[in-house]
C-alpha cells in the first residue's frame, strides 16, 4: 500500500540517524514541511541543508529533553506557528548508557553509571512530546504519532537494564495513547529497531540482524500506509524476542541476558 502524502511533519530529536531516515521515507518524493526540533549542532544542520536541498520547507526548533512540560507544549505551539497544522510527529529522542570508567563497587552495585540521565533522556522527555503531540493531533482531528522505542523494550539487557526499562516504559505509553486517541483520527505507532548503524552505535561490537536507519525508514513508511501499530525492524525480531524472554537467562549468552 502506498501511504497518504503527508505535508508536514514535526522530528523531535533533530540529530536523530533513524529519526531522519523516518522523515524522508513519510515524505517521499513531494515537497512538504518539516520542523528539526532538537538542540543545535552540525547534525542538525546538516539534516536541514538536505531536506531543503530535496525541495522541502525547513524550520528549526530548539528542543532539550530535560525541557519540561510547558516548554514541550510551548513546542507544539511553534511547530504549528512554522507549519500549519501538523500531519505527523516523529519522536527519536534517546541516548545510550555511558559505559563505566570502572568495575561497580561491591557496596554500590548501581544500575547504570548514569540511571538520571539515562532515564530522562529516554523516557521522561520523550514521554512528555508523545503526549503533547498525541493531544495536539487528536485536538486537531487527524495525524500520526511515530516514536522510536527499542527491541530493548521487549527483552531488556542486565547491561543496559536503565535504558531497556525507559524505552519499555515509553513503548507503553505510546500504545495507551494510541488506544485513547485512535477514534479521533490519530494513529499512533511504535517503532523497535534492533542495533542500527547509527553514530550512537558507533564503536559497539557488531551483532547478527543489524541494519541502517534507512531500513528503518522504510518499515515504518510501510507500517503507516497499512495501519500496524507496532512496528519491528527486522521483522524477524519480533519472534525472536518473544523467544528469549521465555527462555530461563542461564540457557542464553551472556551479550543477551
Amino acid at each position: 500500500m502506498t501511504p497518504p502524502h503527508l505535508a508536514s511533519v514535526l522530528l523531535v530529536g533533530a540529530s536523530s540517524d533513524i529519526g531522519y531516515a523516518v522523515v524522508r521515507a513519510l515524505l517521499g518524493p513531494q515537497p512538504g514541511r518539516v520542523v528539526l526540533a532538537g538542540r543545535p549542532s552540525p547534525r542538525r544542520a546538516d539534516a536541514a541543508c538536505h531536506l531543503t536541498a530535496a525541495g522541502h520547507d525547513v524550520h528549526a526548533l530548539d528542543y532539550d529533553a530535560a525541557d519540561g512540560e510547558q516548554l514541550v507544549a510551548d513546542l507544539m505551539r511553534r511547530a504549528h506557528d512554522a507549519v500549519g497544522e501538523l500531519d505527523c510527529v516523529v519522536v527519536a529522542v534517546g541516548a545510550m548508557p555511558t559505559a563505566p570508567t570502572r568495575p561497580p563497587s561491591p557496596v554500590r552495585l548501581g544500575v547504570e553509571p548514569d540511571l538520571a540521565r539515562v532515564l530522562l533522556v529516554n523516557l521522561v522527555g520523550p514521554a512528555l512530546v508523545a503526549n503533547a503531540a498525541a493531544e495536539e493531533l487528536a485536538a486537531r482531528g487527524h495525524g500520526t504519532l511515530v516514536v522510536i522505542t527499542s527491541a530493548a523494550a521487549v527483552h531488556p539487557r542486565s547491561d543496559i537494564l536503565g535504558y531497556a526499562a525507559a524505552k519499555q516504559a515509553l513503548d507503553t505509553l505510546v500504545r495507551g495513547l494510541d488506544r485513547k486517541v485512535r477514534g479521533r483520527g490519530v494513529r499512533c505507532v511504535v517503532v523497535r529497531p534492533g542495533r542500527v548503524r547509527t553514530r550512537m552505535t558507533r564503536g559497539l561490537p557488531p551483532v547478527p540482524l543489524t541494519t541502517g536507519p534507512d531500513y528503518v525508514g522504510e518499515r515504518v513508511r510501510a507500517a503507516v500506509a497499512s495501519s500496524r501499530p507496532v512496528v519491528w525492524s527486522p521483522a524477524v525480531l519480533a519472534p525472536l524476542t518473544t523467544a528469549l524472554s521465555v527462555l530461563p537467562p542461564v540457557m542464553l549468552p551472556k551479550a543477551l541476558r
